[in-house]
C-alpha cells in the first residue's frame, strides 16, 4: 500500500482547472451572444414590443448563467476538501499499513484501545487481508473533525512538524464549505479566489506528502521539493503510472 501524493494534488488542481474553464466561457462575452442567437424567436406582437422582449430574454439568460457559474464555483469549493478528506484518508492508510503500531491510538474493540476483535483475525486469510480491513478503520477515525485536527494527528504519527498556517487555512475553508453545503451559503465567487482555495488544499496534500515522505512510506511525491519518490520493497513503481480514476 502506498500514499500517491502527486494524484491527489493533480485532483485538486483538476477541480479548479474545471471551474476555470467553465467560468473563461461565461465571462466570453461573444460566446454568450453566439448561444442567446442560436434561439429561434417567434412573436406575433409589434416590432417594438419583439425587440423589447428580446432584451429581456437575453438578459435574463444572461442572468441565469452567471448564476449557474457562481452555483459551480460552490459546488468546486466542495470538491476541493473532498480532495482533502480523501488524500487525508489515503495518507493514514498508507502510513498504518507500513507502521502498523502507529494506529494504536485509533483502533478500540470493547472499550480496549488498541486491541482488535477475534473475528477480524479469523475472518482475514492473511496478514496483508487483516492489516487492510485494520488500516481503513482506523484512518476513517483518524480524519473525522476539522481540518486542523486531523493534521494534528498527521503530525503525531509521523513525528513531523507541519505548517499551522496551513491548517489554520485549511479550516476556514472546510468551515465555508459545510455552510454552502449546509447553509446553502452563496456569494460572488471568482477566478482568483478559488485559485486561493485550491492553493490552500494543494499546500495541505503537500504537508501530507512531506510527513509520508519523511517516514519512508512508499508513494509517489514528486509533488515537493525536492522532487522524491519512494517504492515498495520489491522496488515496484507502477504507481506513477497506473493511476486510477
Amino acid at each position: 500500500m502506498h500514499f500517491n501524493g502527486d494524484f491527489h494534488k493533480f485532483k485538486c488542481l483538476q477541480d479548479f482547472i474545471a471551474y476555470k474553464s467553465m467560468h473563461n466561457l461565461v465571462s466570453n462575452t461573444s460566446a454568450i451572444k453566439a448561444y442567446f442567437e442560436s434561439m429561434t424567436l417567434h412573436s406575433t406582437g409589434e416590432h417594438s414590443l419583439e425587440e423589447h422582449t428580446r432584451k429581456y430574454l437575453s438578459d435574463s439568460i444572461k442572468e441565469d448563467i452567471e448564476s449557474s457559474i457562481n452555483h459551480f464555483a460552490g459546488l468546486t469549493i466542495i470538491g476541493l476538501c473532498t480532495c482533502f478528506e480523501v488524500a487525508a484518508k489515503d495518507f493514514f492508510k498508507a502510513f498504518f499499513f507500513t507502521k502498523p503500531k502507529s494506529m494504536h491510538d485509533y483502533l478500540e474493540h470493547k472499550t480496549m484501545q488498541g486491541s482488535v476483535a477475534f473475528d477480524d483475525i479469523t475472518n482475514s486469510d492473511s496478514l496483508n487481508d487483516l492489516l487492510a480491513v485494520l488500516t481503513d478503520r482506523a484512518a476513517s477515525k483518524a480524519t473525522k473533525g476539522h481540518f486542523s485536527e486531523v493534521m494534528r494527528r498527521v503530525s503525531k504519527v509521523s513525528k513531523s512538524q507541519l505548517d499551522k498556517e496551513v491548517s489554520k487555512s485549511l479550516d476556514q475553508l472546510q468551515k465555508l464549505r459545510n455552510k454552502i453545503a449546509h447553509e446553502k451559503h452563496n456569494q460572488n465567487w471568482d477566478v482568483p479566489r478559488l485559485e486561493k482555495f485550491e492553493n490552500v488544499v494543494g499546500k495541505g496534500i503537500e504537508e501530507l506528502c512531506k510527513a509520508a515522505s519523511s517516514n519512508d512510506v512508499p508513494g509517489s511525491y514528486t509533488c515537493i521539493n525536492p522532487p522524491t519518490l519512494y517504492v515498495d520493497d520489491e522496488g515496484d513503481v507502477s504507481m506513477l503510472i497506473n493511476i486510477e480514476t
